[in-house]
């Protein structure tokens, strides 16, 4: 089932879908996902080589069937938020193989596909030349219109100064949000200067072997500082989600306790400086 966006009118006006059960975020023509690390699992333990090419073979096979089951309502264009490959560098050629399959397989579901960089993905302009894949590559993708300015990024480096500030929502992956049950989106609504608010929305691993870490109020603020300029000086997290298949939930920050944080401050700084 679909879930909408609660609390944020603006997001619904512009069409914005949370699709809890692929996991991936549904931008009126667009499909958005984060993070394949496709691989994840053939490198960290010592399989025998067939049996990494099974598990490779069956991460890729699954995130095609969660993409093409909702592909057939028309998406131009799907924009990858990072980390295509769990390998830093150039991975081995059972890998190679599977990203060859999945990109070939997605490229019959949509007109264009965007990856925006993550942090594991080094090399990745070399992949895409040696499989001669049709994507483009970004380190980050704005989407707007005359309702909402939208910029979307993997969530490891700071934002160009000019687009943040435009910004009214930024989508990041990174994370992995995930509960014992679920894997839900994070989604928050937070100031800068103390009067801007801007929404941010976290989008869980598609990678089904790729499950997550809990997500708390610390670790939001520690991505915000990460991908913030260092102008906007103080963040506060006004309201916080965990939205999922099973989980709706409400996160309570430290804000309402009167403690605001800094980009340029650790949490500690940050704690002392506002008492």
């Amino acid at each position: 089932m679909r879930q909408m966006i609660p609390n944020t009118a603006f997001l619904k006006l512009s069409g914005i879908q949370l699709l809890a059960e692929i996991p991936a975020l549904s931008i009126k023509r667009t499909l958005v996902v984060a993070d394949l690390h496709i691989g994840f699992a053939a490198n960290l333990f010592r399989y025998s080589l067939r049996a990494r090419e099974r598990i490779s073979k069956y991460q890729v096979l699954s995130m095609i069937h969660a993409i093409s089951s909702v592909a057939e309502k028309h998406y131009d264009k799907l924009v990858i938020v990072g980390d295509v490959k769990d390998s830093i560098g150039m991975p081995r050629k059972f890998i190679l193989n599977a990203i060859d399959k999945f990109f070939s397989k997605v490229g019959e579901f949509f007109k264009r596909v965007v990856i925006v960089r993550g942090n594991h993905d080094g090399a990745l302009l070399d992949l895409i030349d040696k499989l001669n894949l049709n994507v483009d590559l970004t380190d980050h993708l704005i989407l707007h219109d005359q309702r909402a300015y939208i910029v979307l990024t993997h969530g490891h480096m700071k934002l160009p100064y000019s687009d943040y500030a435009k910004s009214d929502l930024i989508i990041t992956g990174h994370l992995h949000p995930a509960t014992q049950l679920d894997k839900p989106f994070v989604v928050c609504t937070y100031k800068v200067k103390e009067s801007i608010k801007k929404t941010l929305i976290i989008i869980p691993a598609l990678n089904p072997k790729v499950w997550g870490t809990a997500v708390n109020c610390d670790a939001i603020y520690s991505l915000l500082r990460t991908i913030i300029p260092k102008d906007f000086q103080s963040i506060t997290i006004e309201d916080a989600n965990l939205i999922g298949r099973t989980t709706l939930e409400k996160m309570i920050c430290e804000q309402e306790l009167g403690l605001t944080h800094s980009p340029l401050l650790n949490d500690k700084k940050a704690r002392t400086n506002s008492q």
